[in-house]
C-alpha cells in the first residue's frame, strides 16, 4: 500500500530573493526548519491554528517613552488651559480658587492618558502623536477663527476671552477625536504627525506674513485684522497640502529637522531687505513677501538636502520602513506528495512592515 499522505505544514526554503531579517513574509519557518515537512505541533509557519499556508502577523509596535511623553505634556497644556477658560466661564476672580480648575484638569488630564495607555498594554506606535497633534492643530483652528472674528468687529460683536476659551476648546476637541480616528484606522508614523504639524505651523506663519504685507493701515486699524485672515489661510493650506502628502510619503526625522533649520535660515536671510526701504518710498510691511518666500525656499532646500533615511531616533521606531514593503513574489512548493516530492506550487510573497 502506498504511504498514506503526511499530514502538517510544509516550510518551504527560503527563495532567492529573500533577505535577512525579512518579517512579514510566509517563508521563515517559525520554528520549523526551511525545505521540511513539519507536524502541527512543530509549529510550522502556521504557528498553531492559523491554518495551512497561512502565517502569523507580527505584534504591532508600542509607541516609545518619547512619543507617549509628547501626548502626556500636550494633555497637561491641554487641561491646564481647559481650567483657565472654565473660571473666566465662571467668573472667578480669586486667585486662590482661581488656580482649582487649572490645576483639577491639568492632573485628570494626564491621568487618563495613563488608564488608556495601561488599558491598552501601551499605545501603539503612532497614536499617541495622532493624539496631540490633532489637540494642537484643533486648538490652533479654534485660535485662529476666534483671531479673525474678533480683530475684524467692535464692541459687543466680539467674543472676548471667554469666547477664545469656547473656541480652542472645541477645536481641540474636535482636533483630539480625529487625531484618535487617525491613529486606530491609518496607523500613521509619529513622523508623518510631526511632518503635519510643522507644514502646518510653517504655513500660518507665511500666511500671515503675505496677510501683513497687503495689509492697509495700522495695527490697530486693519492690519493685525488682516495678518490673521492670511494667517488662517495658510494654516489651511498647509495642514490640508501636507495632509494629502503624507498619504503618500513619510518624511524621516533628519528631513523635518532640516526643513525647520532651513525656515529659519531664509527668513533671517532676507532680513537685510529692510534697509533698502531706508531708501526708496515704500511701504516696508512689503518686506514680508520676501521674508515669507525665504522661509519657504529655505525649508523646501533643507529638506530636500537631508537624508529621506536619516535620523531614526526620537519619537521614532527601529524597523527600515513606515509602510508595508513588498519584497518579491515567486512560486514556492506547498505540500508534499506521497512520493515527498511537492504536491503542488504556489506563491510566495515576502515583505517588511
Amino acid at each position: 500500500m502506498p504511504p498514506q499522505q503526511q499530514q502538517g505544514t510544509w516550510n518551504p526554503p527560503p527563495p532567492p530573493y529573500a533577505q535577512g531579517g525579512v518579517q512579514g513574509g510566509v517563508q521563515g519557518g517559525y520554528g520549523c526548519p526551511p525545505g521540511q515537512w513539519c507536524a502541527p505541533s512543530q509549529g510550522g509557519y502556521g504557528q498553531g491554528g492559523v491554518g495551512q499556508g497561512g502565517y502569523v502577523p507580527p505584534k504591532k509596535k508600542k509607541s516609545t517613552t518619547l512619543e507617549i511623553g509628547y501626548l502626556y505634556g500636550t494633555s497637561i497644556a491641554w487641561g491646564i488651559g481647559t481650567g483657565v477658560w472654565l473660571d473666566v466661564e465662571a467668573e472667578i476672580e480669586n486667585p486662590g480658587l482661581g488656580i482649582i480648575m487649572p490645576a483639577l484638569f491639568g492632573a485628570i488630564a494626564p491621568v487618563g492618558v495613563f488608564i488608556a495607555d495601561y488599558v491598552m498594554d501601551g499605545m501603539p506606535r503612532g497614536l499617541p502623536a495622532a493624539i496631540a497633534t490633532g489637540l494642537w492643530l484643533g486648538g490652533g483652528a479654534g485660535l485662529g477663527v476666534w483671531a479673525v472674528h474678533d480683530l475684524n468687529s467692535r464692541g459687543s460683536g466680539q467674543w472676548g476671552f471667554a469666547g477664545l476659551g469656547r473656541a480652542t476648546f472645541v477645536g481641540s476637541v474636535v482636533g483630539g477625536g480625529a487625531g484618535i480616528l487617525a491613529g486606530a484606522l491609518m496607523e500613521p508614523s509619529p513622523k508623518t504627525s510631526m511632518f503635519v504639524l510643522s507644514a502646518t505651523t510653517m504655513g500660518t506663519a507665511v500666511g500671515g506674513a503675505f496677510g501683513g504685507a497687503g495689509s492697509q493701515g495700522n495695527l490697530t486699524n486693519n492690519a493685525d485684522g488682516a495678518i490673521m485672515i492670511g494667517g488662517l489661510i495658510g494654516y489651511g493650506v498647509g495642514l490640508i497640502g501636507s495632509g494629502a502628502a503624507s498619504l503618500a510619503y513619510v518624511p524621516s526625522w533628519e528631513q523635518i529637522g532640516f526643513g525647520w533649520a532651513g525656515f529659519a535660515i531664509g527668513a533671517a536671510a532676507t532680513t537685510p531687505i529692510y534697509f533698502i526701504y531706508l531708501g526708496v518710498d515704500a511701504d516696508p510691511r512689503t518686506g514680508l513677501i520676501a521674508q515669507g518666500i525665504g522661509g519657504l525656499l529655505g525649508a523646501g532646500l533643507g529638506f530636500w538636502l537631508a537624508d529621506p533615511d536619516g535620523g531614526s531616533g526620537g519619537l521614532g521606531e527601529s524597523l527600515p520602513v513606515d509602510r508595508p514593503t513588498l519584497l518579491g513574489v515567486a512560486p514556492t512548493p506547498m505540500g508534499v506528495g506521497i512520493n515527498g516530492d511537492p504536491s503542488g506550487y504556489g506563491f510566495a510573497a515576502n515583505g517588511v512592515w
